[in-house]
């Protein structure tokens, strides 16, 4: 293989372009960079569980990070305080312009008031919910979320987080 390689260098090299040839790691790439993503979702979500010391919280097939689900985390004030990097591809907005804020700020004119009280009252009493409603982009075009949010206790048993699985739905 020395001597096939030294003549494909001579060969590259002779010519006007000189250019990396084909290699069929260039087509995996666009999918290793999404992979990297969700590890480091994951990743960052394990740590999260840890800090808050969340009980028996385990990595389901919900936050698997597939494509079309984005994870969010909320504390108790409904700020949220992680949000999975696919985000960006439902919302439009990267992760650091949501933490901090709540997930009201992707609501508007169009979505529900009955879902948006349905929601605040199982988070009000700690309970599971499952909604769909009218959600808006960063750049204001509507769309439409199903939400599946679940509260996320300590290992005192104390509420401590919420945790919403969402997704864009035709």
């Amino acid at each position: 293989m020395k001597i096939y390689d030294k003549a494909a260098e001579r060969f590259y090299h002779s010519k006007p372009l000189n250019c990396f040839p084909l290699l069929s790691h260039d087509f995996s790439c666009n999918y290793f960079d999404a992979f990297c993503e969700h590890f480091h979702d994951s990743r960052g979500l394990k740590q999260l569980s840890k800090a808050n010391n969340w009980d028996g919280f385990t990595e389901g097939n919900k936050s698997s990070f597939k494509e079309n689900i984005v994870v969010i985390v909320t504390d108790m004030n409904l700020k949220i305080v992680y949000a999975s990097s696919n985000i960006r591809d439902l919302t439009g907005y990267k992760k650091n312009e949501v933490i901090g804020r709540k997930p009201s700020m992707f609501q508007g004119s169009e979505t529900s008031k009955t879902v948006k009280e349905r929601i605040r009252a199982a988070v009000g009493q700690g309970l599971s919910f499952e909604e769909t409603l009218i959600n808006y982009k960063k750049n204001g075009l509507p769309y439409i979320c199903n939400i599946e949010g679940k509260p996320l206790f300590d290992k005192k048993g104390e509420l401590v987080n919420f945790i919403a699985y969402e997704k864009a739905v035709a």
